[in-house]
């Protein structure tokens, strides 16, 4: 079986612009619900690691892209093992515009 791979691109503020269909698959939420939201606020729970957390701001706030595995939830409240691939999107000026990540379901990756 093929793990679902989600995408979400972010703005440079790190609030949610887009998600593929991937994304709702993995964790309930429809691009609607998702738009505007911090992917932390809307995907971390109570078992989230916090230093898997820490390593997601270190590498956001370095700019560069990073790998990390943290227990994130899906909309009916479930934990699942995520997977994920974070990188800085920059412009023609090396301004940051955008983040892109992809997120695959721990739970399928052996």
């Amino acid at each position: 079986m093929v793990p679902n791979i989600a995408v979400i691109l972010t703005n440079a503020e790190k609030r949610i612009m887009w998600v593929n269909d991937d994304f709702n698959q993995i964790t309930g939420y429809s691009l609607e619900e998702a738009l505007g939201q911090s992917p932390g606020q809307l995907l971390q729970g109570p078992a989230t690691e916090p230093d898997a957390i820490e390593n997601i701001r270190k590498g956001l706030q370095q700019k560069v892209p990073f790998r990390s595995e943290l227990t994130n939830y899906r909309k009916n409240g479930e934990a699942y093992l995520c997977r994920l691939v974070i990188h800085p999107v920059f412009d023609h000026q090396q301004q940051l515009t955008n983040y892109i990540a992809f997120e695959v379901d721990g739970n399928f990756v052996t």
